[in-house]
C-alpha cells in the first residue's frame, strides 16, 4: 500500500497521466516532453535537484501552450511536488496554487485530478505553518475522493493522515485524532494488520494522544505500531533474500544487532562501512528505534563524502527525524559533501529554528536543541555561497540564545558571504 503523503513531501504523477491521455495537439511538444521525461527518470534514482532543473526548463516550455493548458498544470503540480520533497516550500505553495487554479479551469473543481494537487497544496501550507489553510486544502481533497468513492483508497488514507497532522498544528488534538482513527480504521479492513502504513499511522495516532495528556494510550499505540512492524517484517521473511543486505546481513538483522548486547561492535562496524551499505542504511535510518536511526544515521554521515548522490537525499530527509541526535548526524554528513549538498538549504534553514517553544516533544536531551541549531549553521557554512539563500536566517541566529549557535552562525556567514563582509 502506497502512503505517499505520510510523510511531508509528495511526488505526483497522476497528471502528468490526465495530460497524456488528452493531450493538446496543434504545438510542437517535444521539447516539453524531453525535459518531462529526463525529469521523471531524476526521480526514478531520488536525484531531486537534477528533477527540479529539468522541471523548470519544462516550466520554461510548457508557458507557451498558454494559462489552461493541461500539460502547463502538469508542470506546475509536479515542480511543485519536488519542491515540496526537498523541503522548499516557499517554491512549492506559489506552483501548488497555480496548479490548483489550472486544474479547476480545465476539468472543474469535482473532478477527481484536483484532490491530486489539493494535496500536495496542503503540504506546502504546512511546510510554510500555515496549518488553517492546509486544514482548509486537504479537507477539500478528501472531499472530492470521496464524492468519487475512493476516499478509502491509499490517496484517502494518506491525505488523513496528513490532515491530522495540520489539525494538530492548529491545537485541535480530538479532531486530529478522529481523522488518524479514521485512518487506521481503514487500513485495518482494506490491507490487513501486517501493512507498514498501518504502523506509521498509529505512531502518528501516539504522537497526537500524547499531546493530549492520554500517556497510557499513547503507549499502547506504539506497543501495537511496533507489533504491526514486527507482523510486515514476518510477512516478508519469504522475499529476504531480494532485501539489501551489508555483509551479509538485511536491515533487520542490523536493527537487532545494533538493540542486542554487541551493539557497539556493529556499530563500529557501521561506522567503518563502504558504500555498498547505502542501501541498508538508507532502511535503519526509518527504523522505528531511535537508537537505530542515530546509528545509520552517523554511518551515513562518515558515507557522505564518498557517496554524495545516494546519500544526500536520505540525509535531507533525516533532518525532519523526531529525534534531535538524527537530525545533527544528518546536517554533519551534508556538512561533509560541501557545495554539492546545495540542494538541502531549505531544509538545514528549517532546522536552523529547531526549538523547544516550536517542537516542544522531540527526542532528546534539552542541549540537544541548541546543538541542532548549531549543527545546522554548521552545514550552511560548508555549503558556502550556494546557501546564499539562508543569510537572512543566520543572521537572525547571530542573536540565539546560545553560544555556540551564534559562533556557529558568524563562522557560516563569513564562509558564505565572506570575510570582507564583517
Amino acid at each position: 500500500m502506497r502512503h505517499t503523503l505520510l510523510g511531508t513531501a509528495v511526488v505526483l504523477a497522476a497528471l502528468v497521466l490526465v495530460v497524456a491521455a488528452h493531450r493538446a495537439h496543434g504545438q510542437d511538444e517535444s521539447a516539453w516532453q524531453q525535459r518531462m521525461q529526463q525529469a521523471q527518470a531524476a526521480l526514478g534514482r531520488s536525484d531531486w535537484p537534477e528533477a527540479a532543473r529539468q522541471l523548470e526548463a519544462a516550466l520554461g516550455e510548457a508557458e507557451r501552450f498558454g494559462p489552461n493548458d493541461r500539460r502547463l498544470a502538469a508542470t506546475l503540480v509536479q515542480l511543485g511536488s519536488v519542491y515540496n520533497q526537498v523541503g522548499e516550500f516557499a517554491k512549492a505553495e506559489p506552483l501548488l496554487r497555480r496548479g490548483a487554479q489550472a486544474v479547476e479551469a480545465l476539468f472543474g473543481s469535482d473532478h477527481e485530478a484536483m484532490a491530486m494537487v489539493l494535496a500536495p497544496w496542503g503540504v506546502s501550507l504546512l511546510g510554510l505553518s500555515r496549518p488553517m489553510d492546509a486544514v482548509q486544502q486537504l479537507e477539500r481533497a478528501h472531499a472530492v475522493l470521496e464524492a468519487h468513492g475512493k476516499a478509502r483508497s491509499p490517496d484517502g488514507v494518506a491525505i488523513l493522515a496528513v490532515w491530522a497532522k495540520a489539525l494538530e498544528q492548529v491545537g485541535w488534538y480530538p479532531t486530529a485524532l478522529s481523522k488518524v482513527d479514521e485512518a487506521i480504521r481503514t487500513v485495518d479492513e482494506t490491507s490487513g494488520s501486517s501493512d507498514p502504513t498501518l504502523a506509521l499511522l498509529l505512531e502518528r495516532r501516539a504522537s497526537t494522544l500524547r499531546k493530549m495528556g492520554q500517556a497510557q494510550e499513547a503507549d499502547q499505540a506504539l506497543a501495537r505500531a511496533a507489533a504491526v512492524r514486527a507482523a510486515a517484517s514476518g510477512a516478508g521473511k519469504q522475499a529476504a533474500s531480494a532485501d539489501p543486505r551489508y555483509q551479509g546481513k538485511t536491515s533487520r538483522d542490523w536493527t537487532e544487532a545494533l538493540q542486542g548486547p554487541d551493539r557497539m561492535q556493529a556499530l563500529g562496524t557501521l561506522l567503518q562501512a563502504d558504500p555498498s551499505a547505502v542501501p541498508v542504511l538508507a532502511e535503519l535510518v526509518v527504523a522505528p528505534s531511535a537508537l537505530v536511526r542515530m546509528a545509520a544515521s552517523q554511518a551515513l554521515a562518515q558515507l557522505a563524502p564518498k557517496d554524495p548522490e545516494r546519500v544526500l537525499p536520505i540525509l535531507i530527509a533525516a533532518l525532519r527525524d523526531h529525534a534531535l541526535a538524527v537530525r545533527c548526524w544528518a546536517a554533519d554528513g551534508l556538512g561533509a559533501i560541501g557545495p554539492r549538498a546545495a540542494a538541502a538549504v531549505p531544509a538545514l534553514v528549517a532546522m536552523l529554528k529547531t526549538h523547544p517553544r516550536r517542537e516542544p516533544d522531540l527526542e532528546g536531551p534539552q542541549r540537544y536543541y541548541a546543538d541542532a541549531r548549531m549543527a545546522a549553521a554548521s552545514a550552511l557554512g560548508s555549503i558556502g555561497p550556494l546557501a546564499r539563500s539562508a543569510v537572512p536566517d543566520l543572521r537572525v541566529a547571530l542573536e540565539d540564545d546560545a553560544e555556540i549557535v551564534r559562533s556557529a552562525a558568524k563562522d557560516a556567514l563569513r564562509k558564505i558571504e565572506g570575510p570582507a563582509s564583517h
